[in-house]
């Protein structure tokens, strides 16, 4: 049965009358009779009694009249249901992002993507540390994070998409000791302090980053600990030590240069939701599927 005979259905059994149920639901009148027949049909029962004068229904018809006036209630209520709410409700999306290095070539395409799903919806931006950041995805404070797959947390409840890959890069000072040499080696530095963020703040960046330099031929690194980005840029700038951090991170520091190193020492941009958000997982159609 169609939501179509329904509604024909009740116009005449309402009027008891075809012709004048056919006028008010806008239908010619044999148009109406043939519903009817094929709902009969379908049904495989009677529903009314007619002569060329008069229209009754039967006791099934009756009953069918009751249930689908209960019916057609129900679904005038969820009509005024779903058109107060929509009125009414306005779409979040809250977006938490690392500090300290350029994010555009992401998160621009989030939020258009995310006006052209709704132009009315509210998004937030939220940047923090790798910490903070882990734990209001935690506490439901944002939708979605977006993070380095060094930092992941151990929790299988989230849901993950690489975006893009980063690559890794040491970045130094024009006023640093080392860079008085005309090509200054990953070696040069191996005196010089290695800046990290304290590693309750980022763990896994601190353990990759003692990692990669063994890798490059820095035994045992110096580390020391800075609170923030802007400390540790400030600390960059003023050429006090180096970092391993991605190739974009010097772009907006021009005091700031960069040894570009291998594709092994780079890291992804991975999108973080708990599972069951719907807009975040809409989202991740705007970026192209990664390995």
């Amino acid at each position: 049965m169609k939501f179509l005979q329904m509604e024909y259905f009740l116009a005449v059994a309402k009027e008891l009358n075809f012709t004048a149920a056919a006028k008010s639901l806008y239908i010619s009148q044999p148009a109406l009779s043939k519903q009817i027949a094929l709902l009969e049909e379908e049904l495989d029962t009677k529903l009314f009694l007619r002569n060329s004068r008069k229209v009754a229904l039967t006791a099934a018809g009756k009953q069918f009249q009751k249930d689908l006036t209960e019916i057609h209630q129900q679904l005038e209520q969820a009509k005024a249901n779903v058109t107060r709410i929509g009125k009414t409700e306005k779409l979040h999306f809250s977006i938490g992002c690392f500090d300290g290095a350029d994010i555009k070539d992401f998160l621009l395409d989030a939020f258009s993507y995310l006006k052209k799903m709704d132009p009315n919806i509210q998004i937030s931006l939220y940047r923090g540390n790798f910490l903070e950041n882990r734990n209001a995805l935690e506490r439901d404070e944002i939708d979605l994070l977006f993070t380095l797959d060094l930092e992941l947390p151990l929790d299988h409840t989230y849901q993950m998409q690489k975006i893009v890959r980063r690559r890794g890069a040491l970045i130094y000072s024009k006023f640093s000791p080392a860079a008085s040499k005309a090509c200054p080696t990953v070696l040069d530095f191996a005196q010089e302090p290695a800046l990290v963020l304290k590693h309750q703040l980022s763990p896994g960046i601190v353990q990759s980053t003692i990692q990669n330099l063994q890798k490059l031929g820095i035994a045992k690194p110096k580390l020391l600990e800075i609170e923030n980005f802007a400390t540790l840029f400030a600390n960059l700038e003023l050429g006090h030590g180096y970092a391993i951090l991605t190739e974009g991170a010097s772009q907006h520091y021009p005091h700031l240069n960069k040894i570009v190193l291998g594709d092994e020492f780079g890291a992804w941009v991975v999108a973080l939701w708990k599972k069951g958000n719907p807009i975040a997982e809409l989202l991740m159609d705007c970026y192209p599927p990664n390995p």
